[in-house]
C-alpha cells in the first residue's frame, strides 16, 4: 500500500482538467505545464512523464519502484512537489525513506480543491496526517502542511493532483528543507 501511494504522487502530473491557483510561489520562476500532453484517459504515470515540472517526482517514483502501483485504479489525491521544491539530495536517502516521503504526499479518494476545507486532515498512504489550511486575502489561498498549493485539480484516469511548492516531510508534518 505504501508503494501504491507513491504512484499517486505521479498523479500530480497526470491531470487533464487543470485549475491554476497561484502564479506567485516561493519558488523562483513561472510554473510551466504542458496541458496539451495531459489526457484523462492516461494513467497518472503516463501523464506525469509528459511534464517537465515533475521530472524529479517521476524519477523518485521510478527509483522507489512505485510505477506499477501508480497505474492502479485509485482514486487518489496527490500533493505533488514541482521540481524546484526538491531541495534534498535524493542520493542521500535510501529507498525505504524515499517511499515514506512519497506516500506522505498521497491520500485515498478524489478531493477537489473546493472540497478541501480549513483545518481538514487527510490520512496519507503512509498513515500520517496532512492538514489543509485555507487563507483569506492571500495568493495562494490554500496550503497543505507548510506547502502552498500552486496549481490545483489536475485530473487523470485514477485520481487528482494538486501541485505544491515544497516536499513534505512525514517526520515533521511540514515542508522538508
Amino acid at each position: 500500500m505504501r508503494r501504491l501511494s507513491i504512484l499517486v504522487l505521479a498523479l500530480v502530473v497526470a491531470g487533464c482538467s487543470t485549475g491554476r491557483m497561484n502564479t506567485d510561489t516561493d519558488i523562483q520562476g513561472e510554473l510551466r505545464l504542458n496541458a496539451d500532453a495531459l489526457s484523462p484517459t492516461q494513467t497518472v504515470v503516463e501523464n506525469a512523464m509528459t511534464q517537465p515540472e515533475l521530472s524529479t517526482l517521476v524519477a523518485a517514483v521510478q527509483r522507489a519502484d512505485l510505477v506499477a502501483a501508480l497505474n492502479g485504479p485509485g482514486p487518489y489525491t496527490v500533493f505533488a512537489p514541482i521540481d524546484p521544491a526538491w531541495t534534498m539530495d535524493l542520493g542521500e536517502i535510501d529507498d525505504d525513506q524515499l517511499a515514506d516521503v512519497l506516500t506522505y504526499h498521497v491520500v485515498e479518494g478524489d478531493y477537489r480543491s473546493t472540497e478541501l476545507t480549513d483545518g481538514m486532515t487527510l490520512v496519507t498512504l503512509n498513515g500520517e496526517e496532512l492538514t489543509i489550511q485555507t487563507l483569506q486575502n492571500r495568493d495562494p489561498m490554500m496550503k497543505v502542511d507548510d506547502a502552498d498549493i500552486v496549481y490545483a485539480d489536475i485530473e487523470s484516469s485514477n485520481g487528482r493532483v494538486h501541485l505544491i511548492n515544497l516536499v513534505l516531510d512525514p517526520t515533521r508534518g511540514s515542508g522538508a528543507q
